[in-house]
């Protein structure tokens, strides 16, 4: 038992020193007569002359060393907006580091450090979809008080956590403790590989915790591409992927179960195109084991717009079935000779190829922004007509609609329980003249602000948004 928890612990040393601390400074500036400068001014002791303040924020996380030359992956939220970025590595140095590109969806920063780091370790990356329930991980993270600093746990489950994001259905949840500044850390298995990237912490009923983390699988190709071009722009398949429905969870006519069921296909997609309808069980894509929505929008990253994918899936098949069934009944009305069998289905296999389109453009009339500051960051807007009720008072009759399309899990609009759906019809009781408007005055009057909120028909809700 000995040699084997020094073992262990030898591993989990040796990937901590792949792991780094991160400090981002971001600079606030505020205009005279601007919501922030008119707070400051509430808060000061006399009064601030009429120029533009500025105001220093600083926020700490960790990282974890990924490639050489210095490639660090952190959170995108961890970053957003800096100014300045160092990093603290294990040997106690602290390097500047410049941003080489992010993914706001998955949230993802990929950095790159400045000065000599020839001597700085890699992480090794390991398989996230091997993990399974119950087995060992370490959470490993970086703060300025402590230095690096490990937690350990179990995995506790996998799939999704929040009804506003349904993309979000591939992290891992894991029974470890975060201690600060462990976001953007290294979730590692007892092997010491990397399996994932610490997100956040969540609190749960009775006391008890859980972690969130976006699995190897799922950043390895965003990181890929980032430090090959800097920038995303993933294929388009045009399915929407979920948990396999419980009827199919266990094999059928002999075929195992793997993969994930497809929900929806958008008509006119390549995936539709192909033949892929809803109720298909995908298998693999390019030969990897399919996984959930964000596991699939990473692959679609890693190949991009004009390539083909090779896209294996089974096909739940019960006409067969039917007609061994029927084959069985006489046609005189005599009773039959056998019993009648119950229909069982089985699972056909297929393999197709898919040529990836780039996404498509938003429907005419309809524009789409999204958010990533402020007390609405991480909504996405979608503008529509303003008669969502029918009435025509002058929150809904007049100017535009904002329909919430997308709302990132743990994101500042997310905490006000705004959701996918919701309909904002008004600000500070005021219709709202067009979507860039509504973005161009949030832009400089972030808040406070109230907001007119319809969620289905019939209700109301108002929101005061700080």
């Amino acid at each position: 038992m000995t040699a084997y928890t020094d073992a262990l612990a030898a591993r989990v040393q040796r990937a901590a020193r792949t792991v780094v601390g991160v400090t981002a400074v971001r600079t606030v500036r505020a205009p005279p007569g601007s919501p922030l400068w008119h707070m400051l001014q509430s808060h000061a002791n006399t009064p601030l002359p009429e120029v533009t303040l500025e105001r220093r924020f600083t926020t700490r996380g960790s990282g974890v060393l990924l490639a050489p030359r210095g490639a660090v992956l952190t959170t995108f939220r961890l970053v957003r907006q800096a100014d300045m970025i160092s990093v603290t590595v294990a040997d106690g140095r602290r390097l500047r580091a410049r941003l080489v590109g992010v993914d706001p969806a998955s949230d993802v920063a990929l950095l790159r450090l400045r000065g000599d780091t020839s001597t700085l370790p890699v992480a090794r990356v390991g398989d996230a979809q091997r993990l399974r329930f119950g087995v060992l991980v370490f959470a490993l993270g970086h703060s300025p008080s402590d230095g690096l600093h490990a937690s350990m746990g179990i995995i506790a489950a996998r799939g999704a956590f929040s009804h506003t994001a349904p993309e979000y259905d591939d992290l891992i949840r894991a029974d470890v403790a975060l201690r600060r500044g462990a976001a953007g850390g290294a979730l590692i298995n007892a092997a010491g590989e990397v399996v994932g990237i610490n997100t956040a912490q969540l609190r749960l009923g009775g006391g008890g915790k859980v972690s969130l983390s976006l699995p190897a699988n799922v950043f390895a190709p965003i990181v890929k591409r980032l430090a090959a071009a800097g920038s995303l722009r993933p294929g388009w398949l045009g399915v929407s992927l979920q948990a396999p429905d419980p009827a199919v969870r266990k094999p059928l006519g002999g075929w195992p179960y793997v993969g994930a069921q497809v929900r929806s296909v958008v008509a006119g997609s390549p995936a539709a195109r192909a033949g892929l309808r809803a109720g298909d069980i995908v298998l693999t894509v390019d030969g990897h084991a399919a996984g959930g929505n964000s596991w699939l929008r990473a692959r679609m990253i890693a190949r991009g717009p004009g390539e083909t994918i090779t896209l294996s899936f089974a096909r739940r098949n019960c006409d067969a079935a039917a007609a061994r069934l029927a084959s069985l009944v006489p046609r005189a009305p005599s009773p039959p000779e056998e019993p009648s069998r119950a229909l069982e289905c089985t699972l056909a296999p297929h393999k197709i190829s898919v040529r990836l389109a780039s996404p498509p453009p938003p429907p005419h009339g309809i524009a789409h922004l999204a958010l990533s500051e402020g007390p609405l960051g991480g909504v996405t807007l979608a503008q529509a007509p303003a008669r969502i009720d029918g009435k025509t008072d002058a929150s809904s009759s007049q100017g535009v609609a904002l329909r919430i399309e997308r709302v990132v899990p743990l994101s500042p609009a997310a905490s006000r329980q705004l959701a996918v759906g919701d309909i904002i019809v008004a600000r500070d009781g005021a219709p709202i003249a067009s979507l860039e408007r509504f973005i161009a005055r949030y832009r400089r009057e972030p808040g406070p602000l109230v907001l007119t909120v319809m969620r289905g028909r019939r209700v109301r809700l108002l929101i005061g948004v700080q």
